[in-house]
């Protein structure tokens, strides 16, 4: 017999995700690179793909500039978590902060030994987990954002803003590639407007002026 067969699995936790950012803070922290540097309209395209797409950090370095489809507006992401491959939208600021970028800035940056890779750092290279990490963090510091702001962040942010715009979870999961809709609907929880406005008008508290 089996002693253990009458033993249920322990729940793993559900933690909400932390540090999403409001739509005022995104908005403040791509105002902040120099576009009219090359390595400043660089990171603003990174920001916006961030916020554009959820993509996760280690998606955004593998990308090439053949994921890259301007005209229909997607961005192919290659064995992302669980090795699938997804197709995802980008904005149409994403857009032409992209174009302008493979067009214009990356050739100025270009090297003989990274000829595909989209994201090049400062001498043409792939860029590595941490440069990514610092341009985010950089940006949000300067915007005078006072929370602990990582490529993950903005993951967090592209999912709950759709979310709370009334996105379909499905749409979002796929978007994400997340596996379980589980996984998904803990951005639900985020997005509280309905509920503090009903608390506003309902809890007797609240009346008391």
């Amino acid at each position: 017999g089996n002693p253990a067969q009458e033993l249920t699995q322990a729940k793993e936790p559900q933690t909400l995700p932390r540090n999403v950012l409001t739509v005022l803070e995104a908005r403040k922290i791509l105002t902040k690179p120099d576009v009219q540097t090359v390595l400043g309209y660089r990171d603003r395209t990174i920001l916006e793909v961030f916020y554009s797409t959820g993509i996760r950090r280690s998606e955004l370095i593998a990308l090439t500039v053949a994921n890259v489809d301007l005209e229909g507006g997607l961005l192919r992401i290659n064995k992302g978590k669980g090795a699938k491959d997804r197709v995802v939208p980008l904005t149409q600021i994403a857009v032409t902060f992209l174009e302008s970028y493979i067009k214009g800035i990356r050739p100025q940056i270009l090297s003989e030994k990274e000829k595909e890779r989209l994201f090049l750092s400062e001498r043409g290279q792939a860029m590595g987990k941490s440069t990514v990490a610092s341009i985010v963090e950089k940006y949000a510091k300067l915007a005078g954002i006072k929370k602990r702001v990582t490529p993950h962040s903005w993951r967090h942010t592209c999912a709950t803003h759709l979310v709370k715009n009334a996105a379909n979870l499905r749409h979002v999961q796929e978007m994400l590639g997340h596996k379980n809709l589980s996984t998904t609907e803990r951005y639900l929880q985020l997005t509280i407007t309905d509920l503090k406005e009903a608390h506003r008008k309902f809890h007797p508290r609240e009346r008391e002026k």
